[in-house]
C-alpha cells in the first residue's frame, strides 16, 4: 500500500542481509503469488546488475533460494541464469518435476548454466531428462530407484565439474 518500497534489494545483497518472502499460493492465491514473485525477481535482477559498478572483490555472494521456481520462470529468468554469477548472485532453484518448466528455452538455460544438480528419486519422464546430464555415471533406472533419503549429485567444485555421486 506504499507509494515507494521501503525494501532496498541492493542493500540487502551488499550487506549480506536476509529477506524471507512467503508467496504461498494458499495464502494469497496463485495469480497473486506469481505476480508478486515476478516483480520480486525483476527487482532482484536489477539490484544484482547494479552491482557491476562494484569492484569484483567487494561483491559478496548473495544466495537467492527459490522454491517452486517454475511458477516464476519467465524469459527474464534466462538472463538472470546466465548473468547472475558475474554480479555475485548465486541461485538455488528447487521444484518437484523437471517437466513443470514448460518453456524449453528456460529448461535449456537452467541446465546450461547450473553448476550443481541434486536429484532425489524421480519418475520416468524426469529420469529421462536428468540422466542425460548425469551420464555415464547414472542412468534412468538409477534415478528412478534411488532409496528414500538418497540423492544423486552432479557438482562443480572450484569451477571444475566433478564426477557425479550419490549421497545419503
Amino acid at each position: 500500500g506504499q507509494k515507494h518500497s521501503s525494501i532496498n534489494f541492493r542493500t540487502i545483497m551488499d550487506e549480506r542481509k536476509i529477506l524471507l518472502v512467503n508467496l504461498a499460493k494458499g495464502e494469497i492465491a496463485e495469480a497473486n503469488a506469481r505476480f508478486l514473485g515476478m516483480i520480486l525477481m525483476a527487482k532482484l535482477q536489477a539490484a544484482a546488475m547494479e552491482r557491476a559498478a562494484l569492484p569484483v572483490e567487494q561483491r559478496h555472494t548473495f544466495y537467492l533460494y527459490v522454491d517452486e521456481f517454475q511458477a516464476l520462470a519467465t524469459q527474464n529468468f534466462n538472463i538472470l541464469l546466465s548473468e547472475a554469477r558475474k554480479f555475485g548472485l548465486a541461485l538455488i532453484l528447487a521444484n518437484q518435476f523437471v517437466r513443470q518448466v514448460k518453456d524449453e528455452q528456460i529448461a535449456d538455460a537452467i541446465f546450461g548454466n547450473v553448476g550443481t544438480i541434486v536429484t532425489f528419486r524421480v519418475g520416468h519422464q524426469d529420469a529421462e531428462i536428468l540422466a542425460r546430464h548425469l551420464a555415464p555415471y547414472q542412468d534412468q533406472l538409477d534415478l528412478m530407484n534411488l532409496p528414500n533419503w538418497h540423492a544423486c549429485v552432479k557438482a562443480t567444485v572450484g569451477g571444475q565439474p566433478v564426477q557425479p555421486f550419490t549421497l545419503r
